[in-house]
């Protein structure tokens, strides 16, 4: 058979996509397992392997600037429970009368505080007693001092059990300039990630 360029020369090869025959002269890309293409489908292939590569270095570009947020969202986490453990340990030592109000207030630091104290008793619990409690009544005494525990525990907590996360804790209507959050076992993620798993 002669090759669909050169009449003149005997084809060595078809290419592997359209099928044509090749003279050597004319196979213009082979791929990694050695199989032959012309020139238009060489293009194509090329094209093909560039959108996809490019496809990946934009997805890595997004991972990255997702862990970027990620770690940034942790580490206010922790300075968060930082401020909530000398809030509540040096702030409740101190006095045996410390104001409810103080604590109760509606800020969405408190909101967050709370949150965060809350989520580290739940971990607390669970490296005790190797389980997630089944209402968060049982960290009372557990892995929250009974004294505090209605002070911080009130009817806009939200806590639940999951098999992804662990467990799932929310304040009803928390938002900061984080947008809204929850805790769950590996720590505060934002709310946008349980809701579209």
């Amino acid at each position: 058979m002669k090759c669909i360029n050169h009449p003149d020369r005997e084809a060595v090869a078809f290419c592997s996509k359209c099928g044509k025959p090749l003279c050597e002269e004319c196979i213009a890309y082979r791929d990694e397992k050695g199989h032959p293409y012309c020139a238009q489908c060489a293009i194509e292939i090329k094209a093909s392997l560039y959108k996809d590569e490019k496809a990946k270095v934009k997805e890595r570009g997004r991972e990255k600037k997702k862990n970027v947020g990620f770690l940034i969202f942790v580490i206010i986490g922790i300075v968060l429970i930082v401020i909530a453990g000398l809030f509540y340990f040096i702030g409740g030592s101190t006095s045996d009368n410390v104001d409810v109000k103080v604590i109760m207030n509606d800020t969405l630091e408190m909101k967050n505080i709370r949150l965060f104290y809350i989520g580290e008793a739940i971990n607390t619990y669970y490296t005790k007693f190797k389980k997630y409690p089944e209402t968060l009544e049982q960290l009372k005494g557990a892995s929250i001092d009974s004294t505090i525990y209605g002070r911080i525990v009130d009817s806009s907590v939200v806590y639940s059990t999951d098999d992804k996360y662990g467990f799932i804790l929310e304040i009803k209507a928390d938002s900061s300039i984080l947008g809204n959050i929850a805790f769950v076992k590996s720590g505060p993620i934002p709310v946008d990630f349980i809701r579209n798993r």
